[in-house]
């Protein structure tokens, strides 16, 4: 497969799911600077609320970039699912504070949060088919290049916070040191439109369209003829990603909020998450094309519930040993 397909597969997802993350790393800074109440712990809900709310309109944007881009092809579709992520996301690093603007401010991080969900949904299965449909061999290895990006992403935006809080003070990253990781999205999408300008339309899709096979409603068929597929398939992986998200988010916020651990140690511990995460990516992607799918799926599942109870029973333990 040619390098620029395999760039330009990766630097959309890398680019949202660094947008994703930063959030959640700066959870504690936006929280007491774009909502309202002064208790910490209700500030970080406010911003974990804020965070899950992406999550509804993912799906949202998967079936209708999805369908987009079975029509008209996966090259400007994944264009514009970048650029709604990577603008909305640079925006959060422009917002006046809750003290400035009131209401209009979590309005309005609502709202670039909803279109971050959007552009994302659309984002993953695009950047995923442009790697797969241009290969016929080793495609779950190929395809973790793309999901590689998660964890990028996650070591990325964890490193700026920690940078940039290892060389400004307490009171500087929460007056601006926390908008520069939002405004770096801005010169990531540049980046991230001028290599996927380059690269060409899937081979597949192209094939597809030379016979004449496009569907007037791609995304009708695909609910009539493969529902069993699309709810296994959302089941399976929604399971694991709800996993991962304790790992990446919601452990660290509740280990810090309870003085478990300090905020640089929060930032440590994701990095090394981070890292875990993108190595056994290409260990599952080169296991899967030799085993199967299925195998694989069903492993992974069992292994995160195998391990994340003891990691919150330990975090419990260690947040109420008064009780103990």
């Amino acid at each position: 497969m040619r390098k620029l397909t395999i760039s330009a597969s990766m630097i959309g997802t890398l680019v949202e799911w660094y947008d994703v993350f930063i959030f959640s790393s700066g959870a504690l800074y936006i929280g007491k600077e774009l909502f309202s109440s002064t208790n910490p712990i209700t500030s970080i809900l406010d911003v974990l609320l804020v965070f899950a709310l992406g999550f509804v309109t993912r799906p949202i944007g998967a079936i209708l970039f999805g369908h987009y881009g079975d029509r008209i092809g996966r090259k400007y579709s994944l264009i514009y699912t970048l650029l709604i992520s990577g603008i909305s996301s640079g925006l959060v690093g422009t917002l006046p504070t809750y003290q400035q603007a009131g209401l209009v401010t979590v309005v309005l991080l609502v709202i670039l949060r909803l279109a971050l969900g959007l552009g994302l949904g659309g984002e993953w299965g695009g950047a995923i088919l442009l790697a797969v449909e241009n290969t016929s061999k080793r495609r779950a290895f190929f395809s973790a290049f793309v999901q590689s990006t998660v964890g990028i992403g996650l070591l990325l935006g964890s490193l700026v916070f920690l940078a940039l809080s290892s060389v400004l003070t307490k009171g500087q990253m929460f007056s601006f040191g926390w908008r520069i990781p939002f405004l770096l999205s801005f010169i990531m999408v540049v980046i991230g439109v001028t290599i996927r300008l380059k690269v060409d339309e899937t081979s597949l899709f192209n094939q597809i369209k030379a016979r004449g096979m496009i569907l007037s409603f791609p995304s009708g068929e695909m609910f009539r003829k493969y529902w069993r597929e699309l709810l296994l398939g959302t089941v399976v992986a929604g399971a694991l990603g709800t996993i991962f998200y304790v790992g990446a988010v919601l452990l660290p916020v509740f280990y810090t909020l309870s003085k478990v651990i300090s905020s640089t140690t929060s930032f440590e511990g994701i990095i090394l998450f981070a890292l875990a995460d993108i190595a056994m990516v290409f260990a599952g992607g080169l296991i899967s094309d030799k085993v199967g799918r299925r195998p694989l799926l069903l492993l992974s599942n069992l292994l995160a519930l195998v391990s994340v109870y003891p990691v919150f029973i330990s975090g419990l333990r260690t947040s109420f040993s008064w009780l103990w």
